[in-house]
């Protein structure tokens, strides 16, 4: 799937991922040698009822995250 979307994707295109998974299980997929791309990740916290709760040091798990993948394809060199 990823090299259909790496094939399609304009130079300076960009292609956001969100999902569950952590970087451990993500990144291997994204930083695929054959993608001329950049990768870069951020977390966002899954809103809950106390959502600065979730944010705070003592919860900072995995679970209480979205991971957000962005993949920026590069310019051909000129």
């Amino acid at each position: 799937m990823l090299s259909e979307i790496h094939r399609v994707l304009a130079p300076n295109g960009v292609y956001i991922c969100v999902s569950y998974g952590v970087q451990q299980q993500r990144m291997h997929y994204f930083q695929n040698s054959d993608f001329d791309w950049t990768v870069s990740h951020h977390l966002v916290a899954k809103p809950t009822i106390s959502t600065s709760s979730v944010v705070s040091a003592q919860q900072h798990e995995d679970r209480n995250f979205h991971w957000v993948y962005i993949m920026r394809k590069q310019a051909p060199a000129a």
